[in-house]
């Protein structure tokens, strides 16, 4: 399986080469995670503590994009898929993350997107926080919500930079996953920004989301979500919340979010370049029941090496309440654009 995975990747990536020396309107990018992970807190095996450390590929985004004309455009994404067997990595393959068509200019303005495409909420999420190599957005973090799906989504801008409104009809069980039921998982995107033309509030977004989805054995999994953010200067702030409703009982989750990059004030020199990041999130997948949350706290430093290379630095705290013990990792991090 993990040959075939390769080997796969590789006509990938070989097919990419060709078409990108035969059409130069087609343009190849990409982005890297690497990651090394030191569990400070330990482990205990027969009467000592171990601690655990590992050096992992995180995620290898490779991206195809061609404008085929002024209306219709086309992107294909690959990503790593880490294997794992009682948590040690067996091997990585190559999986396909979005395989989508565009078409604009059609129905005005609105961007009609088809395909393996990014759940409309997740990705405003990640983009606007920034940072998804340290953490991703609260409803992906804790596997709510699939930051990718197949179906329709229809992005209507709001005039005025206002803001936007997407539509989404989906199958409902992620890019790793078939068609999970018949009637599809829709859902709706808003969002605002109220001052779009302010030298200082143009940088504040609203958004909510709802989504609803039931499988052909009557489950529920609804989703609903708020954002509030805030960018201006060297300060990039983000807050969530969410919920969720599983099953025929629709268990109901709750969670929320709040996290910030500060950039350095220092215009010249090498620490012009240094920022500082904090996330805190928590997530309780049963508010019925005790015992099953998580809570994280993240701290560090970020350094952008290079136009397109950032180094980061993170210790998580991570307090999951059905564990005995709290668990402390220091995480060191590539973050890598090509």
């Amino acid at each position: 399986m993990k040959t075939n995975h390769l080997t796969i990747g590789l006509v990938i990536l070989l097919c990419f080469g060709f078409l990108s020396s035969a059409y130069a309107e087609l343009k190849i990018s990409g982005e890297m995670y690497l990651n090394y992970l030191f569990n400070l807190s330990g482990v205990e095996v027969e009467d000592e503590t171990e601690y655990p450390n590992e050096f992992t590929v995180d995620r290898v985004y490779i991206n195809a994009r061609s404008n085929v004309s002024d209306k219709v455009s086309i992107r294909f994404t690959t990503d790593v898929d880490a294997k794992k067997v009682d948590k040690i990595y067996q091997g990585y393959g190559i999986l396909v993350k979005y395989a989508f068509v565009d078409i604009s200019k059609i129905i005005p303005l609105t961007k009609i997107t088809v395909g393996m495409l990014g759940d409309s909420y997740v990705n405003l999420a990640d983009n606007t926080w920034g940072n998804r190599v340290v953490s991703k957005s609260l409803m992906d973090q804790y596997k709510v919500m699939a930051s990718a799906d197949i179906g329709i989504n229809a992005a209507i801008s709001i005039p005025g930079e206002y803001g936007e409104l997407s539509l989404q009809a989906v199958n409902g069980g992620g890019y790793k996953l078939l068609e999970t039921n018949t009637s599809k998982a829709v859902s709706a995107r808003l969002l605002l920004k109220p001052m779009p033309k302010d030298d200082i509030l143009k940088g504040l977004a609203i958004a909510g989301l709802v989504y609803v989805d039931k499988d052909d054995a009557d489950n529920a999994k609804n989703r609903f979500a708020g954002m509030l953010s805030y960018k201006y200067n060297i300060v990039n702030f983000i807050s969530e919340f969410g919920m969720s409703q599983d099953g025929k009982d629709e268990i109901q989750g709750m969670g929320y979010a709040a996290a910030v990059e500060i950039k350095s004030p220092v215009t010249e020199g090498p620490l012009k370049d240094l920022s500082f990041i904090g996330r805190f999130d928590t997530w309780d997948k049963n508010t019925d029941k005790e015992k099953d949350e998580v809570m994280r706290i993240i701290a560090g430093v970020a350094y952008e090496v290079s136009k397109g290379a950032k180094a980061i630095v993170t210790l998580h705290n991570t307090d999951d309440k059905s564990k005995d013990k709290a668990k402390q990792d220091v995480i060191a991090q590539l973050h890598v654009k090509f």
